[in-house]
């Protein structure tokens, strides 16, 4: 027996941050999962962080990302949680 799925909605910031941080990394959005870590997961180095900072900031219209707090983005999830907050 086969019961149907049920799909969860997609949350249009995640997927916008998701699809942010694989065109820098050069990913597909469905490779970049939201538990994944920038670093161990998805390889990105200190500059590729600040990449994703400054196109965060464009995308999403955000202040200036401080460096001290683009290190503090240790997972997808966080980078997310960063814009959620920060977005006007």
């Amino acid at each position: 027996m086969h019961l149907p799925t049920v799909e969860t909605p997609i949350d249009p910031l995640e997927r916008k941050v998701r699809e942010l941080v694989g065109l820098e990394m050069g990913l597909d959005v469905d490779e970049v999962l939201l538990g994944a870590a920038l670093a161990e997961d998805l390889g990105c180095d200190d500059l590729d962080v600040a990449e994703i900072a400054i196109a965060l900031e464009e995308a999403f219209k955000l202040e200036e990302i401080d460096a001290d707090v683009a290190e503090g983005f240790v997972r997808v999830k966080d980078v997310v949680e960063y814009v959620r907050r920060h977005a006007q």
